[in-house]
């Protein structure tokens, strides 16, 4: 057990986490689909925390076939339209 030895503030410290989700859209694709974060795959929707400055690899399919339709890669949310792409959480560009 630490002691306080005279008068004096005890100072909390934090550092930012940012959640990050990822999913596609339709979403009704995660029933015949998977995507990587970080080259693990997942096929529900995609949700945790990560540091400033992490950078997250996201790679989507190409294409989709869900019964007779095809569903083709159009890009991401933010106008990237390779499908593997890198993201910096925190905003800043990923290198």
């Amino acid at each position: 057990m630490h002691k306080v030895e005279e008068p004096g503030d005890v100072i909390f410290s934090f550092y930012p986490e940012y959640r990050v989700e990822v999913t596609l859209s339709p979403e009704e694709i995660l029933q015949v689909a998977t995507f990587k974060v970080n080259n693990t795959e997942y096929s529900n929707r995609f949700a945790e925390w990560f540091r400033m400055g992490t950078v997250l690899k996201v790679e989507a399919p190409e294409s989709i076939k869900m019964g007779d339709t095809m569903y083709v890669f159009t890009g991401y949310s933010n106008g990237e339209k390779n499908n593997v792409v890198e993201f910096r959480v925190g905003g800043l560009p990923a290198l």
